[in-house]
């Protein structure tokens, strides 16, 4: 997207306006303003994200902003899937013109001389032993039928009834202070294995089991930007809040963090964080040096 920002670059210029006076205005950092005027998509986020700033950044110059996203489509490609277009049909010209089809006349004649040498089996002449072995095979197959049928028949008029064998779990012995180990071994060893329990839990237990201070997430896929003004720690979790993933990030680092079943988030300082949800600018996180707990 070099073109694209060699455009936005010289309108800059040209507005005596300097890359800090950009990213002001856009409320985004400089190395991502520069990133953009040179084409290094390298330091850029996703697509979405950057047709998202090149347009902000055409409206701030005052530009067509069509103009310049038909410009950043052709170098980058369209963020919509295209339609599929089947190719044109060649035109005809000499060598691929087809020769004349040979006329139903034509046909019928070569049909009847090549089919003039068949003749047709003589059914008087077969072999009397195939004819007994066919004869033997339908017999036995017709007495296989028969017999399963009054096989199918008692077993639907007596049916077998089978029950369930039931588990029986017997609790553990409670661990005291002076209890052997060795002892306590055998006794586990004794006991039977319960088979392990539904994966599946019910909406009461799943929302009691969210840390306090968070709302339940929708569980739809969310795409987050994460800016550092400063150096900063924050814990994210998709679609489980009790599984925190521990996250550090020095200041002006840019972290985007994709989650298909919803994205818990928490961090100490709200106002070392600015945040855009699936290409939407929402600025900081909090307010400076308290902790916020988000939910996408």
């Amino acid at each position: 997207m070099k073109i694209t920002g060699e455009l936005l670059k010289s309108e800059r210029i040209n507005k005596k306006l300097s890359v800090q006076d950009v990213a002001l205005s856009l409320k985004l950092s400089s190395k991502i303003v520069n990133a953009i005027e040179a084409g290094n998509i390298d330091d850029l986020p996703a697509k979405t994200f950057v047709r998202g700033f090149v347009k902000s950044y055409a409206q701030l110059l005052k530009l067509d902003a069509d103009v310049v996203l038909r410009q950043f489509q052709e170098e980058m490609g369209s963020t919509n899937p295209m339609p599929k277009v089947p190719p044109p049909m060649p035109l005809p010209n000499e060598n691929n013109i087809k020769a004349a089809r040979p006329s139903l006349k034509h046909t019928a004649q070569n049909y009847s001389t090549k089919n003039s040498s068949i003749k047709p089996a003589n059914l008087n002449n077969e072999n009397p032993k195939n004819i007994i072995l066919m004869i033997s095979l339908a017999s036995i197959l017709i007495v296989v039928l028969v017999i399963s049928n009054k096989i199918i028949d008692s077993f639907k008029s007596n049916p077998v009834a089978v029950e369930a064998p039931v588990e029986t779990v017997v609790a553990p012995p409670a661990v005291t202070e002076n209890m052997n180990i060795n002892s306590l071994d055998q006794s586990a060893a004794k006991l039977p294995v319960a088979l392990p329990a539904s994966s599946e839990s019910s909406p009461a237990a799943s929302a009691s089991s969210l840390e306090e201070g968070f709302e339940k997430s929708n569980g739809k896929p969310v795409e987050i930007l994460l800016e550092a003004k400063k150096d900063t720690e924050l814990h994210y979790a998709k679609g489980d809040s009790k599984h925190f993933i521990q996250l550090k990030l020095s200041a002006n680092q840019i972290q985007v963090i994709r989650s298909n079943v919803g994205l818990y988030l928490k961090a100490a300082d709200g106002g070392a964080l600015k945040i855009s949800v699936n290409g939407i600018d929402k600025g900081l996180a909090g307010g400076n040096n308290k902790a916020v707990k988000l939910t996408f």
